[in-house]
């Protein structure tokens, strides 16, 4: 899968050990079905970010996507949800994906309106 990747061009690259994570789309005509490697996005974390560059001026919308991925991210969001709310009138937005447990915890629900 790697070899391929980069033959289309994709350059992979990881700030973490544990790889960078990829999901492919094998897309057919009447169905479709996804290959994941999550890597370390399990990890990451809001010290993994630029958050002044997260929220530099002219930031008019933030969106979060994998919140269920991204667990290690997870205690930040509402914070950097609100910080872009507050000091720079954004929009946000958030794509939870799946949660592989079932449970859907993790803060979610006090993420909506």
């Amino acid at each position: 899968v790697a070899a391929k990747t980069r033959e289309a061009g994709v350059t992979l690259s990881a700030r973490r050990e544990g790889g960078q994570g990829v999901c492919i789309c094998l897309s057919g005509r009447r169905d479709r079905a996804f290959v994941s490697f999550k890597g370390s996005v399990a990890d990451l974390s809001e010290a993994d970010l630029d958050v002044g560059r997260l929220l530099a001026p002219g930031t008019s919308h933030l969106h979060f996507s994998a919140y269920y991925d991204c667990s290690g991210l997870q205690p930040a969001v509402p914070r950097l949800m609100a910080r872009a709310k507050a000091e720079r009138g954004a929009t946000v937005s958030i794509v939870p994906q799946t949660d592989a447990t079932g449970a859907w915890e993790g803060g979610l629900l006090e993420l909506l309106p």
